[in-house]
């Protein structure tokens, strides 16, 4: 925006003062007449006799005129005659030249100011030849804008908001043709749309390899998320409202309601009352499809498991469509069922481990932790029920004391409510240490640190270091915490192995193993069992169960391949077929065939002997 100018460039055109001088008359003299100017004024000197009269010339920095005619040659005025001038003339001038952003946040002010200028006849002396010029002889300055000619100029483009008084005294005192800020509006406070803060990973993610790694298992690729029953999965983040802005011209700057979010969720997760939380129902992999949140309890490998999926670690159930490949490995927090084949590959399982597919010399393990969860189960909640009591008891003493002014530290009161009222409680605490914790086991460091802790806290001196009775509040919450997840545990306390055939393989469960067809030369380790199929055979190898019954089809080949059968325990062996060359042992008590046999049983008796029942094969 431009203020209009006062005066714009022009020219001039004036009337020039021409004085005839008359010469001194003398006789018989000539002489030519001269011309001049002074003062703006112009001087003609007439000739004497037969002089010529003086001549007068256009220059250059004007136009003339005679008798109201142009004038573009040279000529000789006479008497009489009028002559004007043209000449450059320009009023000075002012401007305040005002942007506003394209946002209308920001005004900025400019002042353009330009000087005038006079032109005149430029002094010559006498001559015969004049060539009349014009030159600048005054300069006037424009008149500086005042403070309140800027304000008014501001009011009538309707900059009404944010006037910065500062930057106006500033460009009033400098008007050097800068722009000067003289206006600021406010800006608007953009609207946060309502999201999602995941508290989990949901994505299998690939695993990349770091830049200095010079060597890359290209077998582990991905991360496969999984979270626990309880899990805090998401949370939803309410939406904030912004705040309109205001333009430099008053007017409002809108903004737009923030988008909200409608979270729900799917089998596995639960919404909390208020829908702003989600946790896991059940422990699995987390899913997040649009803003549906689920928790699967399987993970699924389409295909097989080689380079394309790489390994597959993942805390609960695990099904694999396709084999897999040499070299690659399987291990789940639960089952494990596998449609195809195992080559050269290793499986391990929390729980149920089946297999669709042949086994050729790979490592088949489905093994619960050796941790007795039951027990342990049963020695937590005991001590989290009594240090609730505790803590309760302990509470009340201290207002009574309060009342009786009988100062003591926390930890005071706590050794004497455990003393008088819960002497079991350091009972129970000693108990745990003598449960065995599995060394494999992989919250074997949690436990202990647990069970340490415990110690420390309600054994001997201990109680007496407790600062405020709250902390033992804090161990309450940690014993719930492991609890339930000792729960969850102990749900798969013996896990079986089914599959058709192993060949070379190295075989473990805690519950049974289920063969199917047969097994040449592999070992087999089970806690509760191995069942053949009826018409299925072991040749080659051992196998090792630590109570309970070994059922099999044929047992040995023909040729005298040495296998050994052991049950630690109790247990009975019964068999279609047994060859010569086959060792078995029940409980210490050793029997080896020196011939082939049928329909034979092996036990120890309630004497403790070892009992051989079979028909010899002819």
């Amino acid at each position: 925006m431009r203020e209009q100018r006062t005066d714009i460039m022009e020219e001039r055109r004036f009337a020039v003062s021409v004085n005839w001088l008359k010469p001194e008359a003398e006789e018989g003299a000539n002489r030519n007449g001269l011309i001049y100017v002074s003062d703006g004024q112009m001087y003609i000197l007439e000739p004497l006799g037969l002089g010529n009269p003086a001549v007068l010339v256009p220059g250059q920095t004007l136009r003339m005129y005679v008798d109201g005619v142009q004038v573009n040659k040279p000529i000789s005025l006479y008497e009489g005659q009028q002559l004007e001038v043209v000449v450059p003339h320009k009023e000075p001038s002012r401007a305040l030249l005002l942007q506003v952003s394209q946002n209308g946040l920001e005004a900025e002010l400019r002042a353009e100011l330009e000087d005038g200028f006079e032109y005149g006849l430029r002094d010559s002396p006498h001559t015969v030849r004049l060539s009349l010029e014009a030159e600048l002889k005054h300069t006037k300055n424009p008149q500086r804008f005042t403070k309140k000619e800027v304000l008014e100029f501001l009011q009538n483009r309707g900059i009404t908001y944010g006037l910065i008084e500062q930057n106006i005294d500033y460009f009033v005192e400098t008007q050097d043709g800068n722009p000067v800020v003289v206006a600021k509006g406010k800006p608007p406070i953009l609207p946060q749309d309502a999201r999602i803060d995941f508290k989990v990973r949901f994505e299998t993610e690939r695993i990349l390899a770091q830049e200095d790694e010079v060597r890359v298992d290209f077998r582990q690729r991905f991360f496969i998320p999984a979270v626990n029953e309880g899990d805090l999965l998401a949370e939803v983040i309410p939406g904030k409202p912004g705040e309109p802005g205001i333009k430099v011209t008053g007017e409002e700057i809108p903004v737009k309601e923030p988008r909200e979010i409608e979270v729900t969720v799917g089998k596995g997760a639960m919404l909390s009352p208020d829908s702003k939380y989600v946790y896991a129902a059940k422990s699995g992999r987390p899913i997040c499809q649009r803003y549906q949140i689920s928790v699967e309890p399987i993970f699924v490998v389409e295909g097989d498991v080689d380079l394309k999926q790489g390994n597959v670690a993942f805390t609960g159930d695990v099904l694999i469509k396709g084999n897999v490949e040499p070299n690659f490995e399987v291990s789940s927090g639960g089952s494990i069922n596998i449609q195809g084949t195992v080559s050269k590959a290793s499986v391990r399982s929390r729980a149920d481990l089946v297999i669709g597919g042949n086994a050729i010399c790979s490592t088949i393990i489905a093994a619960s932790s050796q941790t007795p969860y039951p027990e342990l189960i049963k020695l937590y909640a005991q001590i989290a029920h009594t240090l609730r009591k505790v803590v309760a008891a302990v509470n009340q003493v201290k207002v009574a004391s309060a009342l009786r002014n009988i100062v003591q530290s926390d930890g005071q009161f706590v050794r004497q409510v455990i003393d008088l009222k819960f002497g079991e409680l350091p009972l129970v605490v000693k108990r745990l240490q003598d449960v065995f914790i599995d060394p494999e086991d992989d919250l074997q460091e949690t436990l202990q640190e647990i069970n340490q802790e415990l110690a420390d806290t309600l054994l001997g001196h201990g109680p007496r270091k407790i600062e405020d009775v709250n902390e033992l509040n804090e161990m309450v919450r940690k014993l719930v915490y492991i609890t339930r997840e000792l729960e969850v545990r102990s749900r798969h306390t013996y896990s079986n192995i089914v599959l058709p055939y192993a060949q070379n393989c190295q075989i473990e469960a805690t519950g049974t193993v289920n063969v199917l067809r047969g097994c040449y030369y592999s070992n087999i380790v089970a806690g509760k069992g191995i069942i053949f199929g009826k018409e299925s055979f072991f040749r080659g190898g051992s196998m090792v169960v630590f109570e309970g019954d070994i059922t099999a089809g044929t047992i040995g080949s023909p040729a005298g391949a040495k296998t050994e059968i052991t049950i630690v325990k109790k247990g009975v062996l019964t068999a279609r077929e047994v060859f010569f060359n086959v060792q078995v042992s029940i409980n210490m008590r050793r029997y080896t065939f020196s011939r082939s046999y049928r329909d034979v049983k092996l036990y120890v008796n309630n004497e403790g002997k070892l009992e051989f029942e079979g028909l010899k094969i002819e």
